[in-house]
């Protein structure tokens, strides 16, 4: 995780630690977003195709959403929880090691990585 933040700019996006409501505008790091719909949120490419755009808001603002997983695991989308704030801040998987260590990095996550590390990359 920490690599994540230092080499990479990916924010955490576990939701506890600070206000309820996020506070402020739209983050500059590529894994969260104050936008809630998929098609207009910064990694809207990535977001897996369907009938519907996965999304989950927080039922309950004043307490990390507990679940389950509305969604299979690396399904991209919008999910309600991230950067210390149970509200109003989305990640786009529901989990990632950026908010579990022990879970892989998502799509977004590690378009970024490979946006970064391309420039060092042999021919």
């Amino acid at each position: 995780m920490e690599m994540g933040h230092s080499a990479f700019d990916l924010a955490d996006e576990y939701d506890y630690g600070r206000a309820n409501q996020w506070p402020g505008g739209e983050p500059a790091e590529a894994n969260v977003s104050a936008v809630a719909n998929p098609a207009r949120v910064k990694w809207h490419q990535l977001v897996t195709a369907g009938p519907a755009a996965p999304t989950r808001r927080n039922p309950d603002c004043t307490k990390t959403d507990p679940g389950p997983n509305p969604a299979a695991p690396g399904v991209v989308g919008t999910f309600e929880g991230a950067r210390y704030s149970h509200c109003g801040i989305y990640r786009p998987v529901w989990d990632c090691k950026m908010r579990q260590t022990l879970a892989p990095f998502c799509p977004v996550c590690t378009a970024a990585i490979v946006a970064t590390l391309r420039p060092f990359a042999a021919p």
